[in-house]
């Protein structure tokens, strides 16, 4: 084929392409981010406003006088104190941040939310951060985001005050978190008031101290499906607690469900829609952990900077050491400071 008739056939086919209405994406050159914008409208933490710095100050104020002369037991799978600093940020409004006002929170924005958490980790416990994220996060949002006004009026307000502490089941021996095949199932009763969920979950952060749980189950005829289930009912059973390499604060266990009777008013959005009540549930869950992420490295930085020493009359091999130690800090802390900046595009709710 000659280049001459191979270059007509690309000018047909472009020709075509425009005809048909098809818009070619524009090719950019190699050197076009010097120049052209690359990012859009970024958040920064100067664009806070007073009432978040005042949020973000009494956090920190908290953190530093309950959680940080704490944190020793509190990563010894202390509940009793776990739960004392949990009830704590419950008066402070903190459990409720993203619940309705009517029923019992403060129906705050998620910018103020991811500070919070960000703030929190200033406390140095990881694993009280684990168990307080749960609760706020996807033990508490299924509801907010798909349950019913009855279902709202019933287990928010207890949530919001750390009456309730959350729990979300999901994962599987044999599926993990893939929510689309899920081996626990849902048998509606004869009398059709109630179903009967059979199977196990495992690895449930919160379940061992957990009073409601978030459960995915596989339901007859219609598909995986949400529940909330409360810890006192017959035939929810606990396993033992898990041996954790970190985070070993927190409460990991696995939850049996055997022919538990869950009232039908306790099914959760609709029958066979628990995909988007797991996914928005967990993407709103991956978004405070960056913040908490964040938080952590910062603190990491902080911590290091303070342990170079700074004799300047000391040794040339102490000279050395302070700079295999503070290179690495300098050039590190630009991302954990930079991090924070988000787009400014609001966030609207949960995606069907």
């Amino acid at each position: 084929m000659s280049k001459q008739k191979t270059m007509d056939e690309k000018k047909s086919g472009a020709g075509s392409a425009a005809a048909a209405g098809v818009t070619r994406p524009a090719f950019r050159r190699g050197g076009a981010f010097l120049v052209e914008p690359v990012v859009g409208p970024v958040f920064t933490r100067e664009q806070f406003s007073e009432e978040q710095k005042e949020i973000d100050r009494m956090v920190r104020d908290f953190a530093a006088e309950r959680i940080a002369p704490s944190r020793d037991d509190l990563s010894t799978h202390n509940q009793e104190l776990t739960m004392e600093l949990m009830r704590e940020v419950g008066e402070l409004g903190l459990t409720g941040i993203d619940v309705p006002e009517k029923f019992g929170g403060l129906e705050l924005d998620k910018t103020t939310s991811a500070l919070v958490v960000e703030a929190l980790t200033t406390g140095g416990s990881a694993s009280w951060v684990v168990t307080f994220s749960c609760h706020v996060g996807i033990g508490t949002l299924p509801i907010v985001y798909f349950g019913s006004e009855d279902q709202k009026a019933k287990y928010l307000p207890k949530l919001a005050s750390v009456e309730y502490l959350g729990a979300y089941a999901l994962t599987e021996q044999e599926c993990g978190s893939d929510v689309v095949d899920l081996k626990t199932t849902a048998t509606p009763t004869e009398d059709g008031e109630a179903f009967l969920l059979n199977g196990t979950k495992l690895w449930i952060t919160n379940g061992g101290w957990a009073d409601s749980f978030i459960v995915f189950a596989n339901l007859e005829g219609a598909g995986n499906t949400a529940f909330i289930v409360e810890r006192t009912w017959d035939g929810l059973s606990i396993g033992a607690e898990e041996h954790k390499l970190g985070i070993k604060g927190s409460s990991t266990v696995t939850v049996l469900l055997e022919d538990v009777r869950v009232p039908k008013e306790n099914l959760l959005g609709e029958p066979g829609k628990g995909l988007p009540v797991a996914l928005n549930s967990l993407n709103i869950g991956r978004f405070k952990l960056g913040a908490a992420d964040l938080g952590g490295c910062k603190g990491t930085i902080t911590n290091t900077v303070s342990q170079i020493p700074c004799n300047t009359r000391s040794s040339a091999s102490s000279s050395d050491s302070r700079s295999l130690i503070s290179r690495p800090c300098a050039r590190s802390s630009p991302r954990w400071w930079c991090g924070p900046t988000c787009s400014t595009a609001p966030f609207t709710g949960p995606w069907g």
